[in-house]
């Protein structure tokens, strides 16, 4: 498993400084600069109504991805308030929208940008690993160990999730929830333990939140909570 998860990280974390400081994606640009500009009103006006400012821009298109991005970039963040460059964060504060904020970008130093996306696509790298991980012990719940070394295998090696691993975005994360909500619904249907079932809901919750097409999860929490029901004696109150 060791091995298969170092592998999962090389390949995953392999090429995640392409572009910087250029985004890769749009989405990438998105999540980045959302976080950023919290910040930016935050210290612009270091107040509630700052803060409210600051996550209002920024959580109105994707609200998920925005907590997360926000605590990887926060060490750009505090690097620029302890070396005085609080004013360059603070300049990027209610960008306008025109050529996609190219002013903002181009106006904001080199080192803010190349620091941000990398540590975001780090985070995203972070999650990927986990996700392998994770389907490695959904397989194993299902089957055996075999089943969930083949499983992460296959998902380690898979173009399209390599691809977005080392990009900013809310695919991996989301990706990352969901098989999560997955192990801990299998293990509610095998074992009757409420705690998992509970937790299946709230992962899979925040999988919704990161993308709303992963609302295929609710059909699903619902289908374990009945299977369970069919296990015990058929009844949906002792399920």
């Amino acid at each position: 498993l060791r091995y298969l998860l170092l592998g999962a990280l090389v390949l995953a974390g392999f090429g995640f400084w392409h572009r910087i400081p250029i985004f890769a994606t749009w989405d990438e640009h998105d999540r980045v600069l959302d976080a950023l500009v919290t910040y930016a009103e935050i210290v612009h006006d270091p107040s509630i109504e700052g803060v409210r400012e600051g996550i209002s821009w920024s959580r109105a298109p994707f609200g998920g991805t925005l907590w997360v991005y926000a605590l990887a970039v926060l060490p750009v963040i505090l690097v620029a308030l302890l070396t005085g460059h609080g004013d360059t964060i603070a300049a990027m504060r209610d960008p306008a929208y025109a050529y996609g904020h190219y002013q903002v970008w181009a106006e904001t130093p080199r080192w803010v940008w190349t620091w941000s996306i990398g540590f975001v696509r780090l985070t995203n790298v972070v999650f990927a690993v986990v996700t392998v991980y994770l389907l490695y012990r959904l397989g194993t719940r299902l089957k055996d160990r075999a089943t969930g070394r083949l499983a992460a295998m296959l998902l380690t090696v898979t173009f399209g999730f390599l691809k977005l691993a080392k990009e900013g975005g809310e695919d991996i994360p989301a990706t990352m929830c969901f098989v999560a909500a997955l192990y801990l619904l299998v293990g509610y249907v095998q074992t009757g333990d409420r705690h998992q079932f509970l937790a299946g809901c709230v992962a899979g919750g925040v999988a919704i939140a990161f993308k709303l097409t992963l609302g295929l999860v609710v059909p699903i929490i619902v289908l374990a909570f009945l299977l369970r029901a069919r296990r015990t004696d058929g009844s949906l109150r002792r399920a």
